[in-house]
């Protein structure tokens, strides 16, 4: 049977962790999934619905050429100071000024 990709979109590590978590309890993981799941089990992850509001609180912040990918990222790791986020957005290939980055920190730490 051949798969075939429809829709391809970024997730946050707290929306893997809840469908990892659920088909854990069916009984449908297997060897690479229960290592996936042990590695997100390690974070203090923010709750889906948290994930939903500082997403949309970034969003709205209209920064160009910030995409689903570069928010989940931040919010996965969440960076505390100008700083961290930098280092965050480094490999990213978005060039943020000071004054987005600053921002960006006020949204995660309110």
């Amino acid at each position: 049977m051949v798969q075939e990709i429809i829709e391809e979109r970024p997730v946050s590590l707290s929306h893997v962790k809840k469908f990892l978590s659920d088909n854990e309890k069916k009984g449908e993981l297997n060897f690479r999934a229960n290592k996936t799941l042990d590695y997100v089990k390690q974070f203090k992850l923010k709750s889906m619905k948290d994930v939903a509001s500082i997403t949309k609180k970034i969003e709205e912040l209209d920064i160009p050429r910030m995409k689903d990918i570069h928010i989940l990222k931040i919010i996965d790791i969440m960076p505390a100071t100008v700083d961290e986020l930098k280092v965050v957005m480094q490999g990213s290939g978005l060039t943020l000024n000071n004054d987005h980055l600053k921002k960006i920190v006020d949204v995660l730490n309110s």
